[in-house]
């Protein structure tokens, strides 16, 4: 037991890192990437109204806090986007967390559109989360605040 110590601590000491290790590192930054491609196409597919698409990435146990403060869950979001008329909308400063099963993402919305009569543009930071359910990565939560000038 001694020798396989001291032989990860060589390692470690040379510069090595045991290869679990670097595959648990991979694993996790091609998660990160990938919930970070979800989140560009989750617009993408806003903007577009592909509703069946938005969906299917969304938890039916979806809840959104809204910029307003109001609760509203999936199927009252997914009728708000359909409404909505979006001219662009982009992120910024996206970051990604992952907690075993569990994603959280925060960043930067930067979007120009009316829903309702009503203009919706603006900067907005945003936490999102998602949980990987029967091997797949859905958002299960969502809550956004409007960006203010400070003093």
């Amino acid at each position: 037991m001694w020798l396989a110590v001291s032989a990860i601590l060589t390692a470690l000491v040379q510069g090595g890192v045991p290869s679990s290790v670097e595959t648990q590192q991979s694993k996790a930054a091609a998660v990160v990437a990938q919930i970070k491609q979800m989140e560009q196409d989750r617009i993408q597919i806003g903007v577009r109204k592909d509703m069946d698409a938005l969906a299917a990435v969304t938890s039916d146990d979806y809840v959104q806090i809204d910029w307003v403060g109001k609760v509203v869950g999936k199927a009252a979001t997914l009728a708000r986007i359909k409404s909505s008329d979006m001219q662009s909308y982009t992120l910024e400063g996206v970051d990604v967390r992952l907690y075993g099963d569990t994603a959280i993402v925060v960043g930067t919305a930067i979007r120009k559109g009316v829903t309702k009569n009503r203009d919706i543009s603006g900067a907005f930071r945003y936490t999102r989360v998602y949980a990987k359910r029967n091997g797949r990565w859905q958002v299960v939560h969502f809550q956004q605040t409007r960006v203010t000038e400070t003093e």
